[in-house]
């Protein structure tokens, strides 16, 4: 009797591994690019630009038959803006459905600066539309 339970839940396993195929979550680690906007009280204090060879981010991937659905990239950074300010901080974004996704931040800058920040995003039409903009500090 366990050998029969044994073999129906690797079977199962099986089955379940196999059938997954087209629904299925992917990790990797990648680089991305692109631009993070700080903003205080309305205003644009400073730009961060991310290159290529700058950042990792931990993207994940879902699929739906065979089809992706959705992904999220996290990103964990240390940059220069383009003031000189050394940042440091993390980023979450979501895409539901490519190109519109929502971006979430929290930046510490070396000079005293704390920014936590989110927006909607258009990828192809670059339209940003922020839900949220704090900053705290210098």
């Amino acid at each position: 009797m366990k050998k029969l339970l044994l073999i129906s839940g690797l079977c199962l396993i099986v089955w379940g591994f196999c059938n997954a195929q087209d629904n299925k979550s992917i990790s990797s680690i990648k680089p991305v690019e692109g631009a993070v906007l700080l903003y205080c009280g309305g205003d644009l204090v400073d730009l961060i630009l991310i290159h290529f060879d700058a950042v990792d981010s931990h993207f994940i991937e879902h699929y739906t038959n065979g089809v992706r659905t959705w992904f999220i990239i996290i990103t964990k950074m240390v940059i220069q803006s383009e003031s000189g300010v050394n940042y440091k901080g993390s980023g979450f974004t979501k895409y539901w459905v490519y190109p519109d996704a929502t971006v979430h931040y929290q930046i510490n800058g070396d000079d005293g600066s704390h920014y936590i920040g989110s927006f909607s995003l258009n990828d192809e039409t670059d339209e940003i539309e922020f839900s949220k903009a704090i900053c705290t500090g210098n």
